[in-house]
């Protein structure tokens, strides 16, 4: 209720204050008026002051006067306050304000030991809680009062019975029966609640008491009968009027409910079956739809489509260029699309679908007019012919019928794998060769994952040879060899290839890294001067989160100085995100590891990387030294190439080197180091340990020169 309310509020008040003033012993009055002009302001109280238990207290007003002395001590209000317990008066006239009312409240203020030994006493105005009392009830037909244990009106609603009458108490109510006096008073007595009706004026009213927890005070309150009886009809058609609106808005959602059911059914459906990129068929549909197309049809071919460089194409041209070359073959897949026709984008760069045919050449001829449509309408990205398509044909044969559609797609992806390394548009059909290669490489991607974990992979060390400083060893790059325990050696141009697909060279990298570490650490500890050794870092392997951080560990783990350990990153990293890729250069770098440029000249190589990328070393790929055409052109953008690197004083390496007529041109190209079986081939950790010994300071011989040829 709000009356109770406002009364805890104001006693909360006070009893805040109470503990404030607790430790002040002010018995100046001119100091304790302006203490209590300091904690009344801006509280609702007219008066305060503080008593002593005698009930003797002078009250100070909010304007700062002092009243006359007044004695509380027989108030009931008080005595509780004395007994510990905040306490508030019935309404009584003011003793300093001629015709006005107001009531006490009284707080104990405790010792340390917690007695009483002060009153906290403020003052309110009655129209306080008659305000409150005085909100009409039921659009004011009714009234309430408050009424104390005994009977009495604490504080009477203007226009009620009890203010006509000047009632003060419960014998003054002149319209109840004894009985219902007697009533009325035992529920006072009780803090009960209770109800009566009874007549006053000829009109039936109907009366209630609820306690309101303050001073054993209750509520009393009283309406005309036919007030309510009204009330109650009109709640009774407003509640029906409810129900009736209820059942409309239930109908109207319902109906909305269907329609947003339908609406989201398709578009569940949509998400399940539609890619959302190019607005085709997802693999799911296809699926669905591919069964009934066998069904209906005796000749057929699944096919696989793949774009190949789309990675780099990414890379170079950002995704959005990608993502219009991906919704540009969708649109040529549609053009075909009909009962014999079916297709759908599986992820990525990747295509399926499935389509009559009447011979194999029908197949290819179908593919090459593909290929030639890879243009994109408005954009000249494609007609740069550096996206090529890969494509798989499986053709089922007789006894083929019971084979699932997700087998057949797969063997279609088998045959589109065998061609996708080689350069240019190609398509393949499935057979069993193909299948047998690609549980092949399935074997050695599963075989390759043990071997990793178990150590089977070691680093062999071939050397590098300075041609500029008498054919010395400065040098060699660390290269991974697989030692299986049941295979033997397994050559690199088998796994590489495949762990590159499959993401495992980023392991190997690591575990060829360790290895070099391990061999230097060891090789330094003996007492032998630094000497330079490069491992080879893969795409995958330098986009792992943990790149520079693993590097750096191992390489402080193994106490390997810097500028020892030289990174060797492929061009086409080069050729991607070059802000990103400068930045992680240049903190390696800064780490103590010197990073070199492998494989220039064998992609799309920009005389840009050259400009741009804070590299040390450039290592020429070995397809500049095979034999071309016209051998002296192909020297002279050999010889250019590498007098640019020298005047950006970036050191060149050329490896691959076979024959001693390179070598020769090389050297009076200005070339720093070679790298090939011109010098040695690679060797096992052992055995490039004591050719380092044997050779010295002394010139590394060609290959056919040196004694021990036969045991190199």
């Amino acid at each position: 209720m709000t009356i109770v309310k406002q009364v805890q509020g104001d006693i909360q008040t006070l009893e805040g204050i109470s503990v404030c003033i607790r430790g002040v012993a002010v018995n100046n009055s001119n100091e304790m008026s302006n203490i209590m002009q300091e904690i009344n302001n801006g509280n609702s109280f007219i008066r305060m002051g503080v008593a002593d238990t005698d009930g003797v207290v002078q009250l100070f007003d909010i304007g700062g006067k002092l009243n006359e002395p007044i004695n509380l001590g027989e108030e009931l209000f008080f005595q509780k306050a004395l007994a510990g317990e905040s306490s508030i008066s019935a309404t009584t006239e003011d003793p300093f304000s001629e015709g006005e009312y107001i009531n006490y409240y009284a707080v104990p203020i405790k010792d340390k030991n917690k007695q009483v030994f002060k009153i906290l006493c403020a003052v309110n105005p009655a129209d306080t809680l008659a305000n409150i009392i005085n909100s009409p009830i039921f659009k004011g037909a009714g009234c309430s009062n408050i009424m104390n244990q005994n009977g009495q009106f604490v504080i009477r609603a203007r226009g009620s019975s009890a203010e006509k009458m000047d009632a003060r108490s419960l014998d003054d109510m002149k319209f109840l029966t004894k009985e219902q006096k007697q009533k009325l008073m035992n529920a006072l007595k009780k803090g009960e609640e209770t109800s009566l009706t009874y007549k006053e004026n000829g009109q039936e009213q109907i009366s209630i008491a609820e306690p309101i927890g303050i001073n054993g005070w209750s509520i009393t309150g009283a309406v005309p009968k036919a007030v309510i009886k009204q009330r109650y009809s009109q709640t009774a058609i407003g509640v029906s009027a409810i129900i009736f609106t209820a059942l409309c808005i239930f109908l109207l959602l319902l109906y909305q409910q269907q329609k947003i059911m339908h609406r989201n059914e398709k578009s569940l459906r949509n998400l399940a079956y539609v890619d959302q990129l190019t607005g085709c068929s997802n693999f799911s549909k296809f699926l669905l739809d591919a069964g009934d197309f066998v069904q209906r049809t005796e000749q057929y071919a699944v096919w696989y489509c793949d774009l190949k460089n789309f990675k780099y194409f990414n890379d170079i041209f950002g995704y959005k260029a990608g993502d219009s070359v991906l919704q540009a073959l969708a649109q040529q897949f549609k053009k075909y699309e009909n009962r014999e026709f079916l297709f759908c984008r599986v992820s990525a760069d990747n295509f399926t679908g499935i389509r009559t045919y009447d011979n194999r050449t029908e197949l290819e001829q179908w593919f090459d007019e593909l290929a030639g449509l890879r243009h994109v309408d408005g954009s000249d990205v494609l007609e740069k012919d550096f996206i090529h398509l890969s494509m798989g044909f499986y053709c089922p044969r007789t006894g083929d019928e019971k084979r699932s559609i997700n087998d057949m797609v797969n063997r279609a992806n088998m045959a589109q794998n065998s061609v996708k390394q080689l350069p240019g548009n190609q398509c393949a059909f499935f057979t069993d060769q193909i299948r047998l290669q690609a549980l092949k490489e399935t074997e050695i991607e599963s075989d390759g994952k043990i071997g990793i974990n178990a150590g089977q992979f070691i680093a062999h060390f071939q050397p590098k040879v300075n041609i500029q400083k008498g054919n010395r060893i400065v040098g060699a790059e660390a290269l991974a060899r697989w030692k299986h325990p049941e295979k033997g050696m397994i050559p690199p141009d088998e796994f590489i290839p495949i762990f590159e697909k499959t993401g495992l060279i980023a392991e190997l990298d690591r575990s060829i890294f360790c290895e070099a570490c391990r061999w230097l650490h060891s090789y330094l500890a003996e007492g032998n001067q630094p000497i330079s050794i490069a491992v080879n870092v893969s795409r995958l392997g330098l986009l792992e989160p943990d790149f520079i951080e693993y590097y750096t560990k191992v390489k402080e783990q193994y106490q390997i100085p810097d500028n020892v350990l030289q990174l060797e990153f492929t061009e086409s990293l080069a050729l991607g995100d070059d802000d990103m890729f400068n930045h992680i250069v240049r903190i390696l770098q800064s780490k103590g590891f010197t990073c070199s440029l492998d494989d220039f000249g064998s992609g799309y190589s920009s005389l840009n990387v050259l400009k741009n990328l804070p590299v040390s070393v450039l290592k020429l790929d070995m397809l500049f030294f095979r034999k071309s055409v016209d051998i002296k052109r192909e020297r002279i953008v050999v010889s250019n190439i590498i007098n640019m690197a020298r005047e950006l004083k970036i050191k060149t390496i050329a490896e691959g080197v076979e024959n001693t007529e390179t070598v020769d041109f090389l050297r009076a190209a200005g070339c720093d180091v070679i790298q090939g079986y011109i010098f040695s081939k690679p060797l096992s950790q052992e055995e490039f340990g004591c050719l380092i010994r044997e050779m010295g300071d002394r010139a590394m011989p060609l290959c056919g020169e040196r004694e021990d040829t036969n045991e190199k």
